[in-house]
């Protein structure tokens, strides 16, 4: 289970598996925006000091995730958001199998998006182009910098020396080159619990 706090968690896990929303504001990404995640510390004083750790390398021939879609089998497959439901979905499946739900939300702030998903990834359409991401706990899908869930906040750092953190409603968020998530603290050694881009449906 995440570790989100209290009711949040339920309303974050509700949105990302596509399942009729509670009441509550809606949150929606995009790799064109601060994703709601405004920019902040990188970290408090102590942690600015403390040495960071290289990231993983990605699994190659798999699903890479990236700021602004995916890639399947290296950059030739590079599947950007806006393209077609169905390329989307034949490739990731070649590799990721069949899914295992499929959904709709009609209730997001930028319209109903429906979602197909995989173990540990979550694919997110919108009038039948491919518009977002949300990679969940335990999932061992990568950046091509080797950044997932499971990976430190010190690790993100190193690999996106931009990138900024912020205490919300829903616990530690980053925000790094167009890649969003959450962490289980704002410290180097922070883990990732989730990550997502695109456009998706985050209710806080």
């Amino acid at each position: 289970m995440m570790r989100f706090r209290g009711v949040l968690l339920a309303a974050v896990l509700a949105a990302a598996c596509g399942s009729e929303p509670e009441a509550g504001a809606v949150r929606a990404s995009s790799p064109d925006s601060a994703s709601g995640v405004a920019a902040g510390a990188a970290g408090d004083t102590a942690d600015a000091a403390a040495p960071v750790a290289a990231a993983a390398e990605p699994a190659a021939g798999g699903v890479v995730l990236a700021a602004d879609g995916v890639e399947v089998g290296g950059a030739a497959g590079r599947l950007a958001f806006g393209s077609g439901r169905e390329q989307v979905l034949a490739a990731v499946g070649a590799v990721l199998g069949t899914p295992t739900e499929q959904g709709t939300n009609e209730e997001c702030p930028a319209g109903p998006l429906s979602h197909v998903q995989y173990a540990g990834l979550q694919l997110v359409f919108q009038d039948g182009g491919f518009v977002g991401w949300f990679a969940q706990e335990g999932s061992p899908l990568r950046t091509a910098r080797g950044i997932g869930p499971g990976s430190t906040l010190g690790q993100v750092k190193a690999a996106h020396p931009a990138a900024t953190v912020e205490e919300t409603s829903l616990g530690s968020e980053f925000a790094a080159d167009g890649l969003y998530g959450i962490v289980t603290s704002p410290s180097n050694e922070g883990k990732v619990q989730v990550m997502f881009a695109g456009t998706n449906c985050i209710f806080r």
